[in-house]
């Protein structure tokens, strides 16, 4: 391919990731499954402020 083509391809996906990220952050929580998961943290990219407050451990229940 050539370069011009490149540029404009990585640039349509970087808008494109732009608008998904934006889209799904007015969107409710849901990412609340990811919690279930210890190894992944509320602050993953795809949740961002949208997560669900991390369920307790279950010795303290």
């Amino acid at each position: 391919m050539r370069r011009n083509t490149v540029l404009a391809l990585v640039s349509w996906l970087m808008l494109l990731a732009l608008f998904i990220t934006t889209a799904t952050a007015s969107l409710p929580c849901r990412c609340c499954w990811l919690v279930q998961h210890p190894k992944v943290t509320c602050g993953h990219a795809y949740c961002g402020e949208n997560c669900c407050p991390p369920t307790p451990p279950p010795s303290s229940r």
